[in-house]
């Protein structure tokens, strides 16, 4: 409680002569919000500064961002798992190669043209790259 104290969370009610604290219902009604906001991955820090803000339009705008970041989180975390994945069919195409011990590998050249290609983006990265054609 002191630490809330500190970061200006949650002030006494009031403060006895050996030092005591009290607090009333109405202030102890706070600890399960800031729990709540903790599981939620905000620090207390954040935490306190959204509750320094009394406006609800300025609490929802800080959540707003705290959401775009857990959904940018998301889909670099999504790019990661489909890389693992693929990787995952790759290793598990070469056992089946290996286990298969083929002697013979046929090559089929195909006339040279021209290709087109999509845009593909790697996995945690922004820049967009040409493939090979």
């Amino acid at each position: 409680m002191r630490h809330y104290d500190e970061l200006g969370l949650m002030r006494p009610d009031l403060v006895g002569d050996n030092g005591y604290r009290y607090y009333s219902l109405q202030t102890m009604l706070k600890i399960p919000v800031i729990n709540y906001l903790k599981m939620m991955g905000l620090s207390l820090e954040e935490i306190a500064s959204m509750m320094q803000h009394s406006s609800l339009g300025q609490a929802r705008k800080f959540l707003s961002k705290h959401l775009a970041e857990c959904d940018e989180q998301a889909r670099l975390l999504a790019e990661k798992r489909e890389a693992i994945v693929e990787w995952s069919e790759l290793v598990d195409e070469a056992n089946m190669v290996l286990r298969a011990k083929p002697k013979n590998v046929n090559v089929k050249y195909l006339p040279r043209q021209e290709l087109l290609g999509l845009k593909t983006r790697l996995p945690g990265s922004r820049a967009a790259s040409r493939s090979p054609s």
